[in-house]
């Protein structure tokens, strides 16, 4: 919502704020407001009007305003509203003039006694400017900085404490030398209470550095003669344990004991909890003997500590060994003990010891809450044993104990995590009507679960009804949308959601980030991947190695190398390391490019660099040598895999399979093949590389054989594998097979592609059936599928056929408009169709273009044309197109009409005649 329209004003109010307005555009306004009746008009609500009105359009300078709200309230003679001085004190602080806005807040604290209602005025201020979102210009910190400033040289320092106090969000938070500042004063005055409420708050809003400047504050009390008591002592090693520096915290406990101030349970208790959260659960043991020896009786909770210390480490059996200790110094376990317990053996694994713990708890007489429920379905989620899940749920209610929201949740996240969201679909429906409310984590995980599927209808339905449930996504459900669309292809719609997220006010994190760009990449669009990778830099962001990897490898899929290697030198100066999978990405892209040699030099150096190579790598360098014929350095590294500690995998096996196909070596390819059925390695793409394989040596017989083999395997043949072999039966003229090929690719619910109804239609071309070449691209048409320049070409060839000429130059205009190419074959049937009805001038017109276009003809191509013109007694006219050739060099400038004619009339393939052509790369 914007700032203008959370004021709702009349409409004669909306006339003087606009009047107002205007007259403040001028440098002479207080002349003009002075000489006109608006200063009558004038009261504090439109006052307040007028400033939200002119910081919202930000159409006068900081000074001016605060000018006018200083000569209006002397004019009217009353203060001004409370939200008046707040709007104008953040517009001051943004516009940097601190020293004004130091002034106002001076005179807001005189008006407006209330501490709290300052702050909640000036917070909700803010959160109007930002249209409810979290971030509201430079001057947030400063504004509460100086609000407690001020109170500080007015001497009212609880109230400052109170405004401390009183802030709810840490977005808000005063800056660590604003707290010093105020810690220190409030030691000069022997506040101490105060000081620890501040510190305390401080802790709790995570303010960075808080323990060791509290310490020096510590050390200054001593100097001016303050003894800091116990709970100051205490709150520090609470604080450094929380930090995680637990060296510091020793020393402090070994002050506080120098000082002649003993640890009590409290502090013992923080120094256990602090070690056992740093994995430091042996010496967290030496605290409790300690705490033991000079008397201090252990609780539960100390021993609770430990229990969970040790089941972090997965160490269920020091865990029990201290449950034991517990119960031999008549500590009964607690709730929380066994919650502990349970949740660590879940996540050990041992949900036969978990269900032991808990059948012995509710035999001691305690009651399992829904907590120790949720982490025992959690457990049972994440080892996919989802029956032992619903039978923990299911059995809640033989314990009296009803399920809530995090119960069913655990459930739903195993279930969607899983990908089988119509499993977790019932129990989204039992929890509703038992009258539970789904949260924002219940929908997340449908989302989520859906966006990674590619079932992104479903995911958007979820995503509609959490909002119509006034549910707010957070980042990570944006962020699972925008990957799912980009699986999709959905690019558009993908870029649609990541500007709604920040519209919303969301910030991206890096994540988030990385998966925009890696969508992009993906899909091509590495021009804008690389503009969002300058926006996520701009933001103050700091890019990963994924980050970088995936521009890198974005780049070296549209062979880019250059710039591949640009951000490759970037992301090292940075700091950044490449990775083993960087430079897969990179040997992937300069085998592709043609560039083995260089690939084969970045792979030999990776162990230098201290990575191990992987089944990618060895796939991208293995597949580079197969592509460039060299298929037995490829087998040499094959051989040499194991040696290196890696396996070869289903990649490594298709590129080599790939590499004996394309050199024609069935019987290797087949042998290999074999090799990878044991394996479990034979997936779709191997099966398509060996029928493409067969295909091409037309062993038709052996194609369909392994079509059916798939069959009987389960494994799921897709476009690319029908439609190679029903390629393979329309060159071969088997156009009846080809359709029934054809109609069972689409009974196996897949879709045929452009490149499917092409390949279907120049089998029928080539059987002059152009009939059914108009009707498949009617059918293509109708199904939403696009026809590209080659199908388009088709589609020109079978009207010049027919003598259409008419519909086959509006195909070609229809070409043009759309931004396509016309491929060479398309001219050359336009060509030879004009050419027949002797319209020569039409095929000279046509050879301009092709040469306008970079386009060459063949020289059979150039040799007829002249010889119809020839033939046909238009000499002119075949010297004209003659020119054109050598214009465009398709032909030497030697050549004359009668080495085309002469060559023609004695044989089509003379020497002689080849001798006048030059045909030009």
């Amino acid at each position: 919502m914007g700032f203008c329209s959370l004021v709702q004003r009349p409409l004669e109010e909306s006339s003087s704020v606009e009047e107002v307005s205007n007259l403040l555009k001028h440098d002479n306004w207080q002349y003009l407001m002075e000489s006109s009746d608006i200063s009558n008009k004038l009261n504090p609500d439109i006052i307040q009007s007028i400033l939200h009105h002119q910081v919202s359009i930000s159409n006068n300078s900081a000074g001016r305003l605060l000018h006018f709200f200083y000569w209006s309230e002397q004019r009217l003679g009353i203060p001004q509203k409370l939200n008046s001085f707040s709007i104008l004190v953040i517009y001051l602080c943004n516009s940097k003039l601190f020293g004004p806005a130091n002034g106002l807040l001076e005179r807001m604290i005189q008006t407006h006694l209330s501490p709290l209602e300052n702050l909640h005025s000036i917070v909700s201020s803010f959160q109007e400017v930002s249209g409810g979102a979290t971030s509201a210009g430079d001057g947030k910190n400063m504004v509460i900085d100086i609000l407690i400033d001020t109170y500080n040289k007015m001497g009212k320092l609880e109230e400052s404490v109170e405004v401390i106090l009183g802030i709810e969000n840490a977005f808000y938070f005063p800056s660590l030398r604003c707290c010093n500042s105020l810690m220190k004063d409030l030691v000069k005055v022997n506040k101490l209470s105060l000081f620890w409420k501040v510190y305390d708050k401080m802790l709790e809003m995570k303010i960075e550095r808080r323990s060791s400047d509290a310490k020096l504050i510590l050390g200054e009390m001593v100097e001016m003669g303050l003894k800091p008591n116990h709970v100051a002592y205490s709150t520090l090693i609470d604080g450094f344990m929380k930090e995680g520096n637990v060296d510091e915290a020793f020393r402090v406990k070994k002050e506080m004991v120098a000082s002649g101030i003993q640890l009590n349970r409290i502090t013992y208790n923080m120094l256990v909890g602090g070690l056992c959260k740093r994995g430091r659960v042996e010496k967290a043991r030496e605290i409790l003997s300690e705490m033991d020896h000079l008397g201090w009786e252990s609780e539960s909770h100390t021993y609770n500590m430990l229990i969970e210390g040790y089941c972090r480490e997965r160490n269920s059996s020091m865990a029990f060994e201290v449950l034991d200790e517990m119960t031999r110094k008549n500590l009964l376990p607690t709730v929380v003990t066994y919650s502990v317990l349970i949740n660590g053996l879940c996540h050990s694994g041992d949900f036969s010891q978990a269900s032991r713990v808990l059948d012995d708890m509710v035999r001691r007489g305690l009651k399992p809450n829904a907590v120790i429920y949720t982490n025992l379905i959690a457990g049972h989620c994440r080892e996919h044993r989802f029956q032992d899940a619903i039978k923990v749920l299911e059995g809640m209610s033989e314990k009296r104990v009803a399920p809530d929201v995090f119960c069913y949740n655990s459930l739903i996240i195993g279930f969607c995590k899983d990908g089988r969201m119509e499993e977790a679909k019932p129990y989204l429906v039992e929890m509703v009507a038992k009258g539970l409310k789904p949260n924002a984590y219940t929908y997340g995980a449908f989302i989520h679960g859906h966006s990674k599927a590619g079932e992104m209808e479903k995911a958007g339905s979820y995503f509609t009804e959490m909002l119509n449930h006034g549910l707010f996504p957070n980042d990570v459900i944006y962020t699972a949308l925008v990957d799912g669309y980009f699986k999709v292809g959905q690019v558009q719609e993908a870029i649609l959601v990541f500007r709604t997220m920040i519209d919303r006010g969301i910030l991206p994190d890096v994540k988030a980030y990385s998966v925009l760009i890696h969508g992009l990449a993906r899909n091509g669009e590495m021009q804008e991947a690389m503009r969002v990778f300058s926006e996520f830099q701009e933001k103050g962001l700091v890019p990963d190695v994924y980050t970088y990897s995936v521009l890198i490898s974005g780049f070296c899929k549209q062979a880019e190398i250059g710039k591949a290697f640009e951000l490759h030198d970037e992301m090292c100066r940075k700091g950044v390391d490449p990775n083993i999978v960087t430079y897969s990405s990179m040997i992937d892209g300069l085998c592709k490019s043609g560039y083995i040699e260089r690939a084969r030099e970045l792979f030999d150096s990776i162990p230098g660099k201290g990575l191990i190579l992987n089944g990618f790598t060895y796939a991208a360098i293995i597949d580079g040598y197969c592509k460039s014929g060299n298929i037995m350095e490829g087998f040499r590294l094959f051989s040499e895999m194991p040696s290196r500690g890696v396996l070869p995998d289903r990649f490594v096996y298709s590129a080599l399979l790939d590499g004996c196909c394309k050199e024609g070596n069935m019987e290797k390819a087949l042998n290999l093949f074999q090799e990878m059925v044991g394996k479990g390695f034979a997936t779709t793409l191997a099966f398509n590389i060996l029928i493409d394989g067969f295909c091409k040596l037309g062993d038709l017989e052996e194609a369909q054989r392994l079509l059916a083999d798939m069959a009987f395997q389960k494994i799921m043949a897709n476009n690319v594998t029908y439609t190679t072999v029903m390629d393979c039966f329309c060159k071969a003229g088997k156009m009846k097979k080809a359709r029934e090929i054809f109609l069972i690719m689409q009974e196996n619910k897949l879709m045929p592609n452009t490149v499917t109804y092409t390949s279907l239609m120049h089998g029928y071309i080539k059987t002059g059936n152009t009939q059914e070449v108009f009707a498949l691209f009617d059918e293509m048409k109708k199904n939403g599928i696009k026809p590209d320049e080659l199908t388009y070409g088709l589609m020109v060839d079978a009207h010049c056929k027919e003598g259409n000429l008419l519909d086959a130059f509006e195909l070609r205009d229809e070409i043009l408009q759309k931004g396509m190419p016309v491929t060479s074959t398309t001219y050359d049937a336009l060509i030879d169709a004009v050419s027949e009805k002797e319209e020569f001038s039409k095929a000279l017109s046509l050879l301009n273009e092709m040469g306008e276009q970079g386009l060459k003809p063949t020289l059979d191509k150039c040799r007829n044309l002249i010889c119809k013109c020839h033939g046909a007694g238009n000499l002119n006219e075949a010297t004209t197109i003659l020119a054109a050739m050598v214009k465009f060099g398709w032909v030497q400038d030697i050549t004359s009409v009668n080495d085309f004619v002469g060559g023609h009339q004695n044989n089509a393939n003379d020497e002689g005649s080849k001798k006048c052509v030059s045909e030009t790369a």
